[in-house]
């Protein structure tokens, strides 16, 4: 991330518009998910990720939002950008005798990606003040672009680290945010792209996705028909597991298998039936021979058989 942020300086794009550009880019994915105004609260240290927190304050603002700030340190200690940020949002008019109708939410923007080691003094105070906020009705806590108290890169937690229902992660996912470690902090994971930050196709690693794997799928013609799809058998359910035949008959069809038939013994037919998908065929029969295995492409034998 670092390196992407230097090159685009380079190219002469500049940190206060990076900052602009990523806090409207997380108010943009705040609305989206909250279509209703609410109300925001930014709880903020010195150093740039409390920046886009306040930046994202004032678009959502802007929006209806009713916004508050909450400093961790004193607010001459503010990075100078950051500063900037809290200076602009002074002349908002913010009208608190009625808050709106929407979800009240916590904007974690005490720590970013470059802070490690366990947290301290008034952040580590406000970090617990947010992880408290989680159990207050219809709130919900937001990190930028990392839950504070998650390394970066190991993902491993500190003792006092937020725990966040939504993680907006700026440009590209952090790596610490797909680390096993940080799994019950993260919450949800949603990154937002950014124009000045142009990924480079050479990175050393590559997050795959539902997107990106989906050109790996067979390309089906307009008049293919489920008999082009290919034949599954299973053979699967006793009395007591008939979950795993529907299970595996259902996975079946996931994977994209056009004829799927279950065998089952008959004493369990009038339970089973009703719980299939409807495109699943089912057989009742006494053994295996009865089936005729070579008429399938696939044949599956055993789940829930014990």
């Amino acid at each position: 991330m670092r390196f992407l942020e230097k090159r685009v300086f380079k190219m002469g794009v500049t940190p206060e518009a990076l900052m602009d550009s990523a806090g409207r880019g997380i108010a943009d994915a705040i609305r989206r998910r909250y279509a209703v105004p609410g109300e925001a609260i930014a709880c903020i240290g010195r150093g740039n990720n409390g920046g886009d927190a306040l930046v994202a304050l004032k678009y959502l603002a802007q929006a209806g939002w009713v916004i508050s700030v909450h400093c961790a340190v004193e607010s001459n200690h503010l990075y100078a950008l950051p500063r900037k940020k809290w200076r602009e949002l002074d002349v908002i008019n913010n009208d608190r005798s009625s808050l709106p109708l929407g979800p009240r939410i916590v904007l974690d923007g005490l720590l970013g990606i470059g802070a490690s080691g366990p947290l301290r003094g008034s952040i580590a105070e406000a970090a617990e003040w947010i992880n408290r906020q989680r159990g207050c009705p219809n709130t919900f806590v937001i990190a930028m672009d990392i839950p504070t108290g998650i390394n970066g890169n190991s993902g491993v937690p500190c003792k006092e680290a937020v725990i966040a229902d939504l993680t907006l992660t700026v440009g590209i996912c952090k790596r610490g945010l797909l680390m096993p470690a940080a799994v019950n902090h993260t919450g949800s994971i949603e990154t937002v792209l950014l124009d000045e930050l142009q990924i480079p196709k050479d990175g050393e690693l590559c997050l795959n996705d539902v997107h990106s794997l989906r050109g790996l799928l067979p390309h089906r013609p307009h008049d293919f028909h489920k008999g082009n799809a290919g034949r599954v058998g299973l053979l699967a359910g006793s009395r007591g597991m008939l979950g795993a035949a529907v299970l595996c008959s259902s996975a079946a069809l996931r994977a994209g298998a056009g004829l799927v038939t279950l065998f089952c013994e008959k004493n369990i037919y009038p339970s089973i039936a009703p719980m299939l998908p409807p495109e699943v065929m089912l057989q009742p029969v006494n053994s295996l021979t009865e089936i005729e295995v070579d008429q399938f492409d696939v044949f599956a034998l055993g789940p829930g058989m014990g």
